[in-house]
């Protein structure tokens, strides 16, 4: 994502606190707050009127990293100084791959969108989790089976399309049941 598509991003979603952010997208957007801040006399305006997108754009960082945006509330004093340093350093660790509870991916397409045929396939949001602690969150039907290079069939998961190994009951990749 580059600087312009970011800033167009943050500022169109303002008062967005759902999805994800990617981390171009926020440090691009915090760059360019830190930049207008240090404009004299009405630096301290402009950081008042991105203090909403900010604010935004972080609750969206924590959920690309699979954490609740109830996280911000380490900039409230008299913690503020030292939950804004856990916060910066916890935006700087990539987001979790693949889809996850607050939405798709948005390193899988441009300006934070999701392509939602990236495979071929219509996007769909993963099951809700059943069952207790060790459990796959949810059954499928049977793994297909296809020739890989060499002739040889190969089992692949119909959820994620993960190659599986042999003799598992599980899919690495989604917990799918095979």
């Amino acid at each position: 994502m580059t600087f312009t598509e970011s800033i167009k991003t943050c500022l169109r979603k303002y008062i967005d606190f759902n999805g994800r952010a990617s981390r171009p997208e926020y440090w691009w957007f915090v760059l360019l707050s830190i930049v207008l801040s240090f404009i004299p006399v009405i630096g301290w305006l402009i950081r008042l009127v991105l203090l909403l997108p900010s604010l935004s754009v972080q609750a969206r960082r924590l959920h690309d990293m699979n954490r609740s945006a109830w996280w911000l509330l380490l900039l409230v004093p008299p913690i503020t100084i030292i939950g804004g340093i856990i916060l910066l350093v916890m935006s700087a660790f990539p987001g979790t791959p693949g889809p996850n509870r607050y939405g798709p991916d948005p390193q899988q397409t441009g300006m934070g969108g999701y392509d939602p045929e990236p495979y071929g396939q219509p996007y769909a949001p993963p099951p809700p989790l059943v069952g207790g602690y060790g459990e796959p969150p949810y059954d499928a039907g049977p793994a297909d089976i296809q020739p890989d290079a060499e002739g040889e069939s190969r089992q692949y998961c119909t959820q994620c399309g993960a190659p599986l190994q042999e003799g598992v009951s599980f899919c690495s990749e989604c917990g799918t049941r095979v």
